[in-house]
């Protein structure tokens, strides 16, 4: 068998037959315990220095529908949504209409999952993204914009990149190889909410510039690697994307209706419009994502 990479790990056979000995040696583990026996063993970390444990539950996964472990039974059904109840959080919605230098300085708070705001901004998303909330896998930043008298205006999730985009890779010119190398330097605008009683003409596109300055700094934290561009899905039966072109995000063209789960081609989404924020002068980007 030639060696196959899931999740950015490279397996050659007898790593294979070693996990599935591990399997079956051990039966009563749940494929939690499996991971995280793995990744231990393995020291499999990110460039921050910590444990990849939901990347190693997620290539055990892929690896017993691709048939090529018989994993234990699942012990619970998983769910894109979080299980959990979000709690609505009281907020002060009285109207703001006003020009955008009135709301200067506007703050990012960098929401962590302990963060005693965590509570606000799971309700601000929950309640008012049109996708509601989710909890991201993997690396991500969360931050809570506030306006200059703390009021709370906006919340935004930057999580994971997409690991397959056709109009995006092909602009990169990036290959396979290439890409499960360097897609931790990619990151995914997943949520972007501006409370609806919050009207301020060039917010948006002004919140935007404000995260991804910060967001270089905070990436290279959460995740050991720098930021080399940004992307999002912009869902054109709901939005135009103005803001996005106003903060000279590129429009690469569209998706092809497909999430990034699904393996089976069965799964209907609609079409959206791929944007993307170099942050590196072109030439650049492209050497190092590609060279």
């Amino acid at each position: 068998m030639e060696p196959i990479t899931v999740q950015g790990r490279r397996l050659e056979a007898d790593e294979l037959d070693a996990i599935q000995s591990l399997i079956d040696t051990n039966p009563t583990w749940s494929r939690r315990r499996i991971a995280d026996e793995l990744v231990r063993h393995w020291d499999w970390r990110n460039g921050a220095g910590r444990l990849k444990d939901m990347s190693c539950r997620r290539m055990l996964a892929r690896l017993g529908e691709r048939g090529l472990l018989r994993l234990p039974e699942r012990r619970q059904i998983p769910s894109r949504r979080a299980s959990r109840v979000i709690e609505k959080v009281p907020v002060d919605e009285t109207p703001v209409r006003c020009l955008l230098r009135t709301v200067q300085p506007i703050a990012l708070e960098r929401i962590t999952y302990h963060a005693p705001a965590a509570g606000l901004f799971d309700s601000l998303l929950s309640e008012h993204h049109y996708l509601g909330h989710t909890y991201p896998i993997g690396a991500n930043v969360r931050y809570l914009a506030r306006a200059a008298n703390g009021r709370p205006v906006a919340c935004a999730i930057w999580a994971s990149a997409a690991l397959k985009v056709t109009a995006r890779d092909r602009w990169i010119g990036w290959d396979a190889e290439q890409r499960q190398r360097s897609l931790s330097r990619l990151a995914n605008n997943t949520r972007f909410c501006i409370v609806p009683w919050v009207q301020v003409p060039h917010l948006a596109s002004h919140l935007l510039g404000l995260m991804v300055r910060r967001l270089h700094d905070d990436w290279q934290k959460a995740t050991g690697r720098s930021l080399a561009l940004v992307e999002t899905f912009v869902d054109t039966s709901r939005f135009r994307g103005t803001c996005y072109t106003a903060a000279n995000w590129l429009d690469l063209g569209r998706t092809k209706g497909r999430t990034r789960d699904d393996r089976n081609h069965s799964i209907r989404v609609p079409i959206k419009q791929v944007r993307v924020l170099p942050l590196l002068p072109l030439a650049r980007l492209r050497r190092e994502l590609a060279g």
